[in-house]
């Protein structure tokens, strides 16, 4: 095939369109591609092959492509999924190739043999996946759809990614990916980033059955993927066919069944492991998707929804937290010709989660609520100049919200909510009442007494200008892709407390009612509101280059540019970046057998607007009252009076900004090799280090500590002692972070597939994440140097095994999945006068001892029957089967004993039953 022409005949209009697009956002991949060579039996090209593929995934439903001078041929941009290739010529035997999947960012690889004309109309192959990608040059997996339905790992993409090596823990379902901290990923939706721009979490929950599959990148990516310190999570949603397919479900899961563990208690009494009897737990998932043609070969739909509501209550609780999400997505696809397709998405994802402080000393009037969700849209236009050129242009908007307050009152007395006062209506708030906060065993009671309102919107537009398998007059061939980048979010937040004040009680005498008396409250000036911004743009341009057929060169640049303003309109952080990228792989024989790759690459983070929350002016403005215990400790009452107020702070925060602060950055070098062992099976092997520098991180600029840093001894600005932070990007806020993986891979063939990954890992530095505050405390900071982080986990095993029975007609799957994470590194604190809190270190970080190892696995069973129209399939999946209950969470020198206690435990033994039905 000749392309150069075509680039040359077509690169001032492409330069244009680009040039007009400039104020838009680059997209990520959301497709990938198969490529191939049609050989006789002699192992001769065949030129002139005319290739055909077809998949219900495609739309138009096939492509067909004309094998080159050297028998060559390619197809790009191809949606995720199974595909049938076709291959015809005359005097030669058409052959079809059955079962080639492609997969998101990877290239399918298909040699074609081709026999002379026998006695053979057709010979139908079916079609064998690539145990080795030889053009990948990516740190990753791409979880297919088969995955997500056989792991049993629950059914969440959060818990999905958990599977990939390399990812590990986290906080909330956002892992730590990569060495990174959990709110350093990026995570993107059919492409585009939807991020949340606050916390640099996963902004929105998701329909499991609605997703196509999902790319998790560690390293070795490219421009196009945007900015991430960490990884990616880049989820592909399932589109409509000419088909018309409906999928509903139901799955129950129960934790209760599993024998408790008792409390755990020290020589003299003390509580070192809580119990758990009197935990519960239980959820129950609804969930239906219909999809298919609205105009065959010209338009399609699909329309999805999910409904999810938990119980989980701990010990002595008896108002459960109550999770009830709904998600709503809806899909429209239009393609009124080859050469154009429109693609318009939106999906809801209104959450509350009531009874969220599970505290048996909280009771029901005092619960809080938790309101969350949002909407996210997306407009997508692709214009296919030719085969081998396009142009990806899409807009997209995304509001999310986090509220928070109490738990509306209710008449229904069975629930054991918030009960309604006889005059209150149903569902009724009280944002005036203080709330009261009980301590020694004295409840919580009145009212929860908090109200947050937290809108985050984001605003995007993309393009991005794709011309592939462009011919070099040098030799080999190019895939060049250039885009631009526009991104504005902004955050708007009111947050207080009802009635502009908090009580505090106490008992007296621990755990004795009879003691009870109010300890003290505290009033603020009122609300706080506020209003952050960002500002950011981007370019990227990037290029795979094959100067030889088993050589893949792909190199690229990517400049970000952002400005971050506080709540008054300041710039807080400005400046830009440049991460240059640059990859290699190599197939050693030429037989796509072998892989060896590697390179370098550099990736930004630009900062989030929680970041730029650190130095906004609005802040409370407090005075703390003495109440009835030092009342009757003093003989003398106390009043709201200006001059008997305990402690004033100011309502406006004096926290600074350096004034030439950097962009954190990280450095990753990579080397990669895989090695097909026998058909369908490839040992693997990846090295990895990356050099995290300049993270954002504050210093004490008016408190002077004394020699150790236990207590404040002066103040810098007047004799007001407050915490005034400095935000500083220094090169010593930094992170090393070492992994090495050994795996053995086997793809799906002959009814089974398997991985199976070690990994070995090191992280060390002086910040976990940004605003760790490792530098707060000047006397402290000799304890951080070059100490092993908290999330330096030493030792990982992950695997997992799908295979379906041979017992046809029914189709039976048995799926085992196995982990093994080593103990996270801890330290031991001591009191600090300083902050009135266990603050204190006397000796290295991460360096006092070392948790236990957490292990589990589970086991999934489906089975498939064939119903009058479609198939009923059911599903028994057992979580933890062996019901290892292992700390995860180490808490320490909490108590003035100085102990090392017990938090909680992993989750332990789990069922889970559902029921699905397809046609």
């Amino acid at each position: 095939m000749h392309r150069s022409s075509f680039f040359h005949r077509y690169l001032p209009l492409l330069a244009i369109f680009w040039l007009l697009t400039v104020a838009t956002t680059a997209m990520a991949v959301t497709t990938g591609s198969i490529r191939g060579t049609a050989l006789d039996e002699d192992g001769l090209p065949i030129p002139g092959v005319l290739v055909i593929i077809s998949s219900e995934n495609l739309i138009g439903g096939q492509q067909e492509r004309e094998s080159d001078a050297g028998g060559e041929f390619s197809f790009v941009e191809l949606p995720p999924g199974a595909y049938e290739l076709t291959a015809i010529k005359g005097g030669f035997t058409s052959v079809t190739y059955t079962g080639i999947v492609v997969q998101v960012g990877r290239t399918a690889t298909q040699v074609v043999e081709m026999r002379y004309g026998g006695e053979l109309d057709e010979l139908v192959v079916e079609g064998t996946r690539n145990a080795v990608d030889v053009e990948n040059t990516t740190r990753g997996e791409v979880l297919t759809k088969e995955f997500l339905q056989r792991i049993p790992a629950g059914r969440s993409y959060q818990s999905a990614v958990q599977q990939v090596a390399g990812v590990q823990g986290g906080v909330g379902g956002n892992p730590n990916m990569a060495g990174a901290a959990y709110n350093e990923n990026t995570y993107m939706l059919d492409g585009a980033t939807v991020t949340d721009p606050v916390t640099g979490t996963f902004s929105l929950n998701f329909n499991y059955d609605a997703i196509q599959q999902i790319e998790v990148l560690l390293g070795g990516f490219m421009p196009e993927y945007g900015q991430s310190l960490g990884g990616v999570v880049n989820l592909v949603t399932e589109s409509g066919t000419n088909n018309l397919e409906f999928d509903t479900n139901v799955y129950y899961v129960n934790g209760d069944w599993r024998p408790r563990t008792d409390a755990r208690y020290s020589a003299d009494g003390f509580t070192i492991a809580p119990t758990d009897f009197g935990s519960t737990l239980s959820s129950l998932q609804l969930s239906t998707k219909l999809s298919g043609p609205i105009i065959r070969d010209r338009a399609w739909f699909i329309l999805s929804y999910q409904a999810t509501r938990s119980l989980r209550s701990n010990v002595g609780v008896s108002t459960p937290r109550d999770f009830d999400g709904h998600y709503v997505l809806t899909k429209l696809t239009v393609q009124p010709n080859s050469e154009h397709r429109i693609t318009a998405f939106a999906q809801l994802n209104p959450t509350n989660i009531d009874n969220t402080y599970q505290s048996q000393f909280t009771l029901p009037e005092a619960q809080a609520r938790q309101s969350q969700g949002g909407i996210v849209t997306q407009g997508r236009w692709q214009w296919f100049l030719s085969p081998d050129a396009n142009v990806d242009t899409s807009v997209v908007f995304q509001k999310s919200y986090l509220e928070g307050g109490s738990v509306p009152c209710t008449h229904d007395r069975d629930l054991g909510y918030h009960p309604c006062k006889p005059f209150e209506p149903e569902g009724s708030e009280d944002w005036e009442t203080p709330g009261r906060v009980g301590l020694s065993g004295a409840y919580d009671s009145i009212n929860w007494g908090d109200f947050d309102f937290d809108d985050r919107l984001r605003f995007q537009a993309s393009s991005k200008l794709s011309i592939l398998s462009i011919d070099d007059p040098l030799g080999g061939v190019h895939d060049v892709k250039a885009g631009v980048q526009a991104v504005q979010t902004v955050w708007d937040r009111t947050v207080g407390y009802s009635g502009n004040t908090r009580y505090y009680d106490i008992n007296e005498v621990r755990f004795d009612p009879s003691t009870f008396t109010n300890y003290y409250w505290i009033e603020i000036t009122g609300p706080v509101k506020f209003r952050t911004s960002m500002s950011q743009w981007n370019v990227f341009v990037q290029d795979a280059w094959k100067p030889i057929p088993n050589l893949t060169v792909k190199g690229g640049v990517r400049y970000d540019n952002a400005v971050v303003r506080n709540d008054t309109g300041d710039p807080v952080i400005t400046g830009s970046v440049l991460g240059p990228r640059l990859y290699a792989a190599w197939d050693p024989k030429g037989n796509q057998k072998t892989k060896i790759s590697g390179g370098f690459g550099r990736f930004n983070d630009t900062g989030l607007l929680g970041t730029a929350s650190y130095v906004s002016r609005s802040g409370f403005g407090s005075k703390l009252y003495l109440g009835e215990l030092f009342a009757n400790g003093e003989g003398q009452g106390f009043s709201n009076a200006q001059e008997q107020s305990y402690d004033v702070t100011p309502n406006q925060n004096y926290n600074t900004a350096h004034d030439k602060l950097q962009m954190p950055r990280s450095d990753e070098v990579t080397f990669l090799f895989q090695q097909e062992l026998v058909q369908d099976v490839a040992l693997g092997v990846n090295l990895t280090g990356k050099y995290t520098r300049y993270l954002y991180e504050p210093e004490e600029q008016n408190l002077i500590y004394d020699e150790d840093g236990s207590a404040v001894i002066g103040s810098r600005y007047g004799d007001q002692f407050l915490d005034i932070g400095r935000l500083r990007t220094p090169a010593i806020a930094m992170r090393d972070y070492y992994q090495a993986d050994v795996y053995l891979d086997k793809v799906l063939a002959r009814r089974w597939f398997a991985r199976v990954t070690y990994t070995n890992s090191r992280s060390l530095g002086t910040s976990s994440q940004s605003l760790s505050g490792s530098f707060y405390n000047d006397p402290q900071t000799q304890y951080n140097y070059g100490n092993f982080l908290n999330t330096d986990i030493r030792h990982s095993v992950k695997g997992f095994a799908s295979w379906t029975l041979p017992t046809d007609p029914w189709q039976q799957t048995l799926s085992l999945l196995v982990q093994y994470n080593s103990g996270f590194p801890m330290e031991r604190r001591y009191y600090s006068e300083a902050t009135q809190a266990y603050s204190l270190r006397i000796r290295d970080r991460s360096t006092y001892t070392r948790g236990n190892p957490i292990w589990f696995a589970s086991i999934k069973f489906m089975q498939d029957i064939d119903v009058k129209k479609g198939k009923l399939i059911l599903d028994l999946e057992v979580r933890n089967i062996f019901n290892n209950r292992s700390p995860s969470n180490y808490l320490t020198t909490l108590n003035s004993e100085n102990r090392l206690f017990i938090a909680d435990r992993q989750d332990a033994l789990q069922f889970q039953l559902g029921a699905r039905y397809r046609f």
